[in-house]
């Protein structure tokens, strides 16, 4: 199972270091988004989701394609091009879907038993939004429901009860 980074995702860099604030601030939105998803496996829910964040990005910097904003707007369509293809011809057997929902079920469960106590409502979100995304990838897969799986369902339900609790 590939992760995001072995699909050859790298940040963005720009030849052009003199450009105006809004380029630099976009550069800087789009580099953190990528590197939150670099180590996730490349599931093509999670590559979608991927092309959704960076695509409503360049949308929200509403920059016009002029000599300092088009080399990252271009650079950014190469980007979401290479995942558009990528999850086009995205074939990942059961097995391997198995085993990276797996991997990636444990680190989730690991990171919250150990920051719980600490995790702002913001955290709290992002880790519901990827147990539901992994909810779809379970199901997709008609993967085979273990303990780890029941684990992380109980965490979305428990998370879900937590966030209403803080609203």
């Amino acid at each position: 199972m590939k992760k995001i980074e072995e699909l050859k995702i790298k940040n963005i860099t720009l030849e052009n270091v003199k450009v105006k604030f809004q380029v630099k601030l976009l550069q800087y939105n789009l580099n953190s988004i990528i590197y939150r998803y670099r180590q996730k496996y490349a599931f093509k829910e999670i590559v979608d989701e991927l092309i959704n964040k960076l695509t409503k990005e360049v949308i929200k910097s509403n920059l016009k394609e002029d000599e300092e904003a088009g080399e990252i707007i271009t650079k950014a369509r190469e980007i979401i091009k290479q995942l558009i293809i990528y999850s086009k011809n995205c074939n990942i057997t059961p097995k391997e879907a198995q085993e990276g929902v797996d991997c990636s079920l444990r680190y989730i469960l690991y990171y919250y038993s150990k920051n719980k106590e600490r995790m702002e409502l913001e955290e709290q979100i992002e880790l519901l939004k990827e147990l539901v995304l992994f909810k779809k990838v379970i199901s997709n897969y008609n993967l085979n429901i273990t303990d780890r799986i029941n684990n992380a369902y109980k965490l979305e339900k428990q998370l879900r009860e937590s966030i209403c609790l803080q609203l």
